[in-house]
Formats: C-alpha cells, structure tokens, sequence
C-alpha cells in the first residue's frame, strides 16, 4: 500500500445470499441459490466495479456478503478489475477460505489483479472445517503473498481448536476473535484471558462502543442496488439509530477510537500494519504463541 493520506473505505454487499458450509446458526446455506440470482448478483457487482472506477478518490473495497462470495469466479474478475485503478489502495473479501486457492488467484491474475492490493478476511468455521485443512489454506496464500487475517468467533467451547490454529499460523499472521453474541452468559474472567492471548484487540470486541455517527465519516457501505448507507447496521447514511456498534465492521473505522490504530489506514481488512508494531503496548505483538 502506498503512503498517500488514505481515503474512504467502501463495503459492498451484493444480492448474494448462499453459502457452500451449513453452519447451524447461518441461514443462507438453507437457501438455494438459483442461476438467474446468481447471474443478477454479478450485474449488480459488476455495476458496483463501473462506480468505484468513476469515484476516482482515493478509496479501499472490502466486500461482505452474505454468506460465500469466494467460490464464484466473477467475484475474483471483479477484484481484479479494481484492484488495477490507481485511485483503489487495496480490494479484498470475507471468506471462509474454502475456495480453491491457485485457481482462483489465477482468475484474479488474469483479470490485470495486483497481488499487493489483495486482502482477505479468512474466517475459521470449527464444525465445518478441520484445523489441519484450513491451516493448509492459509499457507497456500502465505506461500503467495497475499496478505490477510485469520479469526474465528470467540466460543469457548472451541478454544482448543483456535490455538492449533494460532500455532500453526505464521507468526506474523494476526489470529482475531469475534465476541460470541449467542452465548447467554458473559465471558468468565479465565476465558477473557484465554481469548486475549490469542487477539490482543479482543477487549475492542467487549467494549460496547456507543453508535457516534460523528466519528464514521470514513466509510460508506454499499447496497445491490446502489442505495449507500453509514454502514452493514443501518440504511441510513446521514443519522444513526442504533444504541451501540455491536461488530468490528460497525466499529473499525471510528475515529475516536485509538486501540485500531494498529491496523493503519484501512481498518476493515483487519490487518495489522507493518509500521505499528513495537508501538507503546503492542511491543509483544509479534505474536502469540
């Protein structure tokens, strides 16, 4: 990434409402994806791709659907295609890493995609996947040069399973943790600690940071059908009604907010900056094992 002044951070969320895992909680792998959705998901985002060329400030794109983008093509032609424009400082996805790795960065590749610009959000699904496969994943794209985080939600239960992960990740690939909404009793002091060794930034997830719209002029999130919002918590745009940011995406861009400052200009990839480690508390941040 350059060292130009960032410039917004853009979300897209397309019409697509699929996923290839059928995790107990997640409505969208019950729901059958039809070609004709499929076909009007990809007009949608290739619209979406015609007005960030058009934007032409500085900008980041992370897109966030619902459910898994990864595992169709035209979602890695339409990163590519972005991440070519010079005003666009990096492109990336949420996933659940189960795409094939080679094939698809070949796909981004062949669509001009610059591998410095690439960010990925890779979430470990413990029901779905073993450790061993999706570490194998990981190191697929570490042996490639993409950057990205790795992170799981933050259920105890699974504690075991996410620090096989933590171990066998890279060292400087930050491992974070999701606070788990569902689980009906807060968090034990033990398992707090637990959680922390694993992310440091988890106590950001457990402080319940009130809705500010003042502090959220750094993002915009993107609707299939153009409509532009503050963010994946509200439709609005110039007010907010909601009580607190209740998830990373609501929270990552705040300004007021001084604990994000180790993920650089663009929060939302969640991805430590290079140039923050060592940086008052964070002089242990390399990393947890």
């Amino acid at each position: 990434m350059n060292h130009r002044k960032p410039g917004q951070q853009i979300y897209y969320r397309g019409s697509l409402k699929s996923c290839n895992y059928s995790c107990s909680y997640c409505p969208f792998s019950k729901h059958k994806i039809t070609r004709k959705q499929l076909e009007r998901d990809q007009m949608e985002l290739q619209q979406f791709v015609r007005r960030i060329r058009e934007y032409h400030k500085p900008l980041a794109v992370l897109i966030v659907p619902y459910g898994e983008a990864l595992v169709h093509a035209y979602y890695w032609e339409a990163l590519g295609i972005m991440s070519q424009m010079r005003h666009v400082d990096a492109v990336g996805c949420q996933t659940n890493l189960s795409f094939p790795v080679d094939q698809m960065l070949e796909r981004y590749r062949q669509n001009g995609g610059e591998l410095d610009k690439l960010r990925l959000w890779c979430t470990f699904h413990p029901s779905m996947t073993t450790c061993d496969d999706f570490l194998a994943q990981c190191h697929r794209l570490h042996r490639a040069g993409i950057r990205f985080s790795a992170g799981a939600v933050g259920d105890p239960a699974n504690l075991s399973r996410i620090q096989q992960v933590r171990d066998g990740l890279p060292g400087e690939i930050y491992l974070w943790i999701n606070r788990m909404d569902g689980l009906g009793r807060p968090y034990t002091q033990s398992e707090k600690k637990a959680f922390l060794r694993l992310d440091p930034c988890f106590d950001l997830e457990l402080s319940h940071v009130p809705a500010d719209i003042r502090h959220c002029g750094g993002q915009i999130f993107v609707h299939p059908d153009g409509h532009v919002s503050r963010c994946n918590l509200t439709q609005e745009y110039e007010i907010c009604n909601k009580r607190e940011c209740q998830c990373f995406l609501a929270y990552c861009n705040r300004s007021d907010i001084y604990g994000l400052r180790v993920f650089g200009s663009y929060p939302a990839f969640r991805i430590p900056d290079d140039s923050m480690f060592g940086v008052e508390t964070n002089d242990d941040w390399k990393f947890i094992k």
